[in-house]
């Protein structure tokens, strides 16, 4: 049937090994796909997220259909990096979008305050 994009089967599992999404996805997705559902259904911040197949790390803009089957994933969440946490306030209250963006697709919590208590958002605004 014309238009209807072929899925595939994709499982991601803890580094304990418990599944934590299981989903079909149509095979012109690209990776960030999953790391979207990971977030929003799994509480998993997008940017701390490592999704691995065997011994390699998937870029985000891997595109799904590309990859070798079976779609086994694991996914490793890393930390907050503390120091990113102080690049970004830097960044956001020098009005730099470049380097607030750059520091907000690292581990970074979005969260982090100043020693006044003020995040990115309020230094930027």
């Amino acid at each position: 049937m014309a238009g209807v994009a072929e899925t595939v089967a994709v499982e991601v599992r803890d580094l304990a090994g418990e599944i934590v999404a299981s989903l079909a996805l149509p095979t012109t997705d690209p990776v960030r796909t999953i790391k979207r559902h990971l977030r929003d259904h799994c509480n998993m911040p997008f940017f701390c997220q490592r999704l691995v197949q065997g011994i390699a790390t998937l870029e985000d803009d891997s595109v799904i259909g590309q990859l070798p089957r079976p779609l086994h994933l694991t996914v490793v969440v890393v930390p907050y990096d503390a120091e990113m946490g102080d690049a970004l306030l830097d960044a956001a209250g020098a009005g730099d979008v470049q380097g607030t963006e750059q520091a907000l697709r690292s581990p970074v919590n979005p969260n982090h305050v100043d020693s006044g208590g003020a995040t990115a958002l309020l230094i930027a605004s």
